[in-house]
């Protein structure tokens, strides 16, 4: 039997190349076959310098999860994030959620989401 995921985050970061890219890709392909999922939420908060290679890696990966019957949506995306998404004519094809600091039941959604790749650094080592 197929298990069901609700939200599949995978968090993005300055560092990744195009081979990255297809690994992402992969294990997202695999893990859409062996689960019902029903969201892709890719977190670009750790993103300081958005350029045209994450652009280019966020239109793959919503390629992807459309191949494999999943929405995504891209978060916590800066406004140069957004501006270059505007600028190359993908503002309509990856959409941004903008959700509210406040919104009720945010923190419960979070622990029903399982991470199947963190690409780049750790902002701070722990401790």
């Amino acid at each position: 039997g197929r298990s069901t995921v609700a939200i599949i985050t995978v968090q993005l970061a300055d560092s990744i190349t195009a081979a990255d890219v297809l690994v992402l890709c992969e294990r997202l392909q695999v893990q859409l076959a062996r689960s019902d999922v029903a969201a892709l939420a890719c977190d670009t908060g750790r993103l300081t310098d958005p350029d045209v290679t994450m652009v280019d890696v966020l239109a793959r990966l919503q390629l992807t999860a459309r191949r494999g019957g999943c929405s995504m949506s891209v978060c916590r995306a800066s406004t140069g994030l957004q501006e270059l998404l505007l600028l190359v004519g993908l503002v309509d094809v990856v959409p941004i959620e903008t959700p509210s600091p406040f919104e009720p039941g945010r923190e419960a959604e979070q622990s029903e989401q399982t991470r199947i790749d963190e690409m780049g650094q750790p902002i701070d080592p722990p401790g």
